[in-house]
C-alpha cells in the first residue's frame, strides 16, 4: 500500500518496480491478516529507491522459548521433586502465556510482523 492505496501484488521472494510520483509517501505491506508499520520516505526528482521486507523474527522468539521450556518440563519434570508446592503448575502457566502471546501477535501486534527497510545503493 502506498499512501493508503493498493499499488499491486508482490509474491514472496520476488521484486517488483513501481512508478511513484515525486514527494512524500507512506509505504505499508500487508499479507493475510498481518503486515508492517507505515514506512515514511521522500522521493526526489528522478530518484530511485529500493526497499527490503522481512519478517520480525523476534515476535515468534518468546513463544518458541516458552514452548521449549514447557516441553522440557513436561518430559523431564515428571519425576522432579521440589520444595515449591506450585511448581507443578508451571506447564499450565507457560501454555496459557503462549496462547496469550499468540493472541496478542494475531491482533494488536499484527502490524509488527513485517519490517520495511530502505535498501542502500550499492
Amino acid at each position: 500500500y502506498l499512501n493508503g492505496k493498493s499499488v499491486g501484488y508482490l509474491p514472496i521472494g520476488k521484486s517488483k518496480e513501481f512508478d511513484i510520483p515525486v514527494g512524500e509517501h507512506k509505504l505499508k505491506i500487508k499479507t493475510l491478516w498481518f503486515g508492517s508499520k507505515e514506512f515514511n520516505f521522500t522521493l526526489f526528482n528522478k530518484e530511485k529507491k529500493s526497499f527490503i521486507v522481512f519478517t520480525n523474527k523476534f515476535l515468534v522468539l518468546p513463544i518458541s522459548i516458552l514452548g521449549l521450556i514447557d516441553v522440557l518440563f513436561v518430559f523431564f519434570g515428571k519425576n522432579y521433586k521440589s520444595e515449591h508446592k506450585y511448581i507443578h503448575h508451571l506447564p499450565t502457566v507457560l501454555g496459557v502465556t503462549m496462547i496469550l502471546l499468540a493472541i496478542y501477535y494475531l491482533t494488536i501486534a499484527r502490524n509488527n510482523y513485517l519490517i520495511i527497510k530502505e535498501k542502500r545503493a550499492e
